[in-house]
Parts: C-alpha cells; structure tokens; sequence
C-alpha cells in the first residue's frame, strides 16, 4: 500500500475504549504511547437511559444491537484517549464506508488493537485528523485548539452526553459545534438568525440527511418519509428546520456540490452561500418553488423578474444545471417558470382533480398513518 508522508508537522488522533474492554486499558494505552504522544486520558460516562441515542448521535447512524452489546457488555465507563502523531503519513485505503483518505499510522493503530484483542466493535478511532475534530466536539465540546500540549490525565469519570443531547444553548453553541462535525451551508436568511424574536425556519443543505439530523438532534415532524420538515430547540424556542441535501431534487445536483464546495464562512460564524449562489438559487427558489414571485425578494433583486428569469436561465444554461422534480411532493413546482418536466406519480395525483383522483389521494394519506415515526 503506497503511503504520502503529510505535509502537517502533526496530527491528532482520537481512540475510545468501550466499556466491555475497559479492563485491557493499561495494554491498550501502552500500545498507543509506543507509537504517539498522548494529551488526554479522559474516562466518561453516559446516561444510561439515553444510552442508544448517544451511540446513534456519537455514529451519525443507528447501530445494530450486536455492535452496542459489544461495545457496552455490563459496564458503563469508557474511556476517551486524545493523542498526537508527530510523523503522519497518507494513505487511500477501504473502510467501513467506503474507499477513503486517512492517516496510515492512525488507521494501522486500530486494525492492530481491533485484531489483537478480536473485537470489531470495542474500539473506535479516527481515521483522519478531520474525524478527530468531530470526535472531540461530540464527546468532549472541544476543537483541536483546546487539547492541551501536555498530558491530561484524570481519574474522575466525566458524566456527559454527546454535546447537545439536551437541546442548544444558543445559535452560537450550535454552529460552533456543526461547523466542527459535519459538513452544511445554510441557503439563505442567516443574517436574520441571530436576532433575539427569530422565529422563521432555517434551510440547511448538506450531504446526508439522517446523519446530519442525528447530529443536530433535530426531530423529525412528518409521517411521510418524503418531507424534509424537522425541528430543533434553541434555548426555549423551537426553531423549524428544513434538511436539504444533495439528489433531492430541492435543485440539480450538481448545483448543491457546488454549493456545498463554494461555501464561505460568514461573520456570525456561519457557512453560506458564496454570492453567486446566493443570488441565483434564491431566483430559483423563488420562480419555481412559488406560486407566485414573493414581494419580500424584489428589494434584494433590485431588477424586473422577466430580466431575472433570464439571467436565471443563462445562469443554468452555462454551468448545465437542470430543472428538477423536489423528492418532497409537498414542495411546490411552478411549471410556468419550470416547465412540464417528467413528475412522479405521487406528484400527478396530488395535483390531479375529481373523484378518482381524491380517492387515489385518500389511500395514499392513509397509508401515511403506518409510517412510525421516528425521534429524529
């Protein structure tokens, strides 16, 4: 396997013991000192009764219940080892998800433990230096910067649940930990967030929708598995929130990478849109998303919608953006502004009229009532 020494004079890397192999932590923490500097030997502890969704928030998924009685067996302690690689190297190999860009010394590290004790659930690590910085603000509430340069070692368990567990503190806690765990833009209004009566909802685009739910601990407010519509609590408020995300149809594809690639960071803290992605994925949301052009955007246009149309459509044209069908059937799509693309079925018979189609219509609510739905 071909490895690339790193250009980064150092990296951080992140090792948990589950507590069903907490009794290997002395052999466990002399292999890691061996090879890397460590900085913080932390044990913690999660409340029992939230003992699943913190697994479910610290995996961005739901594991299976082999995997956490693996993990957990009879015990409650884990342990959390924060150490630094002084010679990283770079290497392209496979993992669970997939074909991925990791530091070599980090991934070898736990394919070795993992082996050495036959465990392929007992431990976690990060692969890169990037899940580090995730794994720190999930577990810990801390950024690379906070790690101290000298070891941290505490024998007082720290009794913590993955960080906003019990809902956000404020705006700023939310977007300082998302901004270090999962990638996002917000599509627009996010100069009107921070203002103490805010009260609108908040449009987030982002690569998985499940995951990035279970990380913002956003639950879920519709039976039908097509609505993007969830909910967060910011302080006492609940904030609705709509989660976007690339191959939804919300806009073409390609256009959300972009966006997602192009993203600036703004003075709140924030990451949006770059301008030109502002300005044109608002004339779309506006032309096809609307029954009709929404007054409160004519101020930020500033020009006749028949001359925005068109510079929309160039816009399309030149970078070969498409018209697209929204996954969400109660997304509104203005064929006027649009055109008749090829809709799905459940499109048609929304919009279809007469008895047939209220009967088709009915069904199909009905069997919206057998969806359970889910916490997140």
């Amino acid at each position: 396997m071909n490895s690339i020494i790193s250009n980064n004079p150092s990296e951080l890397g992140l090792f948990v013991i589950w507590p069903r192999y907490v009794h290997l932590q002395e052999k466990i923490i002399d292999s890691i000192q061996s090879k890397f500097k460590i900085r913080i030997i932390q044990k913690m502890k999660w409340s029992k009764e939230k003992l699943r969704l913190n697994y479910y928030r610290f995996y961005g998924d739901k594991l299976s219940t082999s995997s956490i009685k693996e993990k957990q067996g009879n015990g409650e302690t884990f342990i959390v080892i924060v150490f630094e690689d002084e010679t990283p190297i770079s290497q392209i190999v496979l993992t669970a998800r997939g074909i991925e860009k990791v530091n070599g010394n980090f991934f070898s590290q736990k394919s070795s433990l993992r082996n050495h004790f036959k465990t392929k659930f007992g431990f976690h690590a990060s692969n890169s230096v990037d899940e580090t910085r995730r794994d720190l603000m999930l577990l810990l509430g801390i950024t690379l910067q906070d790690i101290p340069n000298n070891l941290v070692s505490s024998n007082t368990i720290m009794q913590r649940d993955i960080t906003g567990f019990n809902n956000w503190k404020s705006f700023d806690q939310l977007f300082r930990f998302l901004n270090e765990v999962d990638p996002y833009v917000v599509l627009r209004n996010e100069s009107t967030i921070f203002e103490e009566k805010f009260r609108e909802d908040i449009d987030f685009l982002c690569y998985n929708p499940k995951k990035f739910a279970l990380f913002l601990n956003a639950k879920k407010q519709s039976r039908g598995y097509e609505r993007a519509n969830y909910e967060i609590t910011v302080g006492s408020v609940r904030i609705p929130v709509d989660l976007r995300y690339i191959g939804d149809g919300y806009f073409d594809c390609k256009w959300q990478e972009n966006c997602l690639k192009s993203r600036i960071k703004s003075e709140r803290n924030v990451y949006i849109l770059d301008n030109q992605n502002l300005y044109f994925s608002l004339a779309y949301h506006s032309f096809i998303h609307k029954k009709s052009f929404p007054e409160k955007y004519s101020a930020f246009f500033k020009i006749a919608q028949e001359e925005l149309r068109y510079k929309l459509y160039e816009f399309m044209n030149h970078n070969n953006y498409q018209m697209v069908e929204p996954e969400d059937i109660t997304l509104f799509f203005n064929v006027n502004n649009g055109g008749t693309i090829k809709f799905s079925k459940y499109r048609r018979r929304r919009y279809k009229k007469g008895l047939k189609a209220s009967i088709k219509r009915f069904f199909y609510s009905f069997s919206k009532l057998l969806f359970v739905k889910s916490p997140y």
